[in-house]
């Protein structure tokens, strides 16, 4: 997922080359006319196709790396049975290798000399509806030190560049209203901002384990059909008289 937000911003910054070829340049230094700068935002939903569960469980222990391995093994596995009890498959859940080092992380006074290891998991849900049991399963583990959530959708590149363009059109609507006030008419593009996708429902993160189970608590579920793409963009028009 992160991968393919690389991606969308590689596709939006070519999109918006080929929608506005002075992009870059700022002609709005020239006071010789008047300028308008607008706003615009456009939305875009789409269905949601599959859920990427991203967790990392740390383990300490001072009694030497094979004590620890086992006690870290002996955790993971006991979550992928009943991540699989649940319906998901063993393909589907994906398990980093162990790290045992003392660096990078937080030892309070009686776990001096102790190692830790990181285990990263990531868990494919294409099940949707199962969403809430999975997320229950996962924070009963203590070992649970953060914890990411991605909606995911096979149409989210479609969904940017639909977005971006109701954005473009919601701008030019913005600045011909104004101008249509001042008696003028909209001229050239002058200058082009534009920020990257917002996602209504599409990251979650949270370190705290108790604080996540709290706010899930909270929300009832995070069970979701379909993602919502928002484009922010912002441009600045030319002003000509009539």
């Amino acid at each position: 997922m992160k991968v393919n937000m690389v991606v969308l911003s590689v596709i939006s910054v070519m999109l918006c080359g080929a929608l506005f070829p002075c992009i870059g340049a700022d002609d709005t230094k020239n006071d010789s006319y008047p300028r308008i700068t607008v706003r615009g935002e456009g939305h875009c939903e789409v269905p949601v196709d599959f859920v990427e569960i991203c967790f990392e469980m740390v383990f300490k222990d001072k009694n030497g790396p094979l004590k620890l391995k086992l006690e870290s093994d002996k955790a993971v596995n006991r979550l992928v049975e009943i991540l699989k009890k649940l319906g998901i498959k063993k393909k589907d859940i994906e398990v980093s290798f162990q790290e045992l080092n003392s660096e990078g992380f937080d030892f309070d006074g009686d776990e001096k000399n102790s190692l830790a290891s990181a285990r990263s998991i990531v868990i494919k849900l294409r099940n949707l509806k199962m969403i809430d049991d999975v997320l229950k399963a996962i924070l009963q583990m203590k070992a649970i030190k953060s914890f990411d959530l991605y909606y995911c959708s096979k149409d989210q590149s479609g969904a940017d560049e639909s977005a971006l363009k109701m954005a473009v059109e919601d701008a030019r609507k913005e600045a011909e209203k104004i101008a249509k006030v001042l008696n003028l008419k909209v001229g050239k593009i002058l200058k082009v901002t534009f920020k990257m996708s917002d996602f209504d429902e599409g990251f979650y993160f949270e370190n705290d384990r108790n604080q996540t189970r709290e706010m899930i608590k909270q929300r009832g579920s995070y069970f979701t059909k379909t993602v919502c793409f928002t484009r922010f963009i912002i441009i600045t028009y030319e002003l000509n008289r009539k």
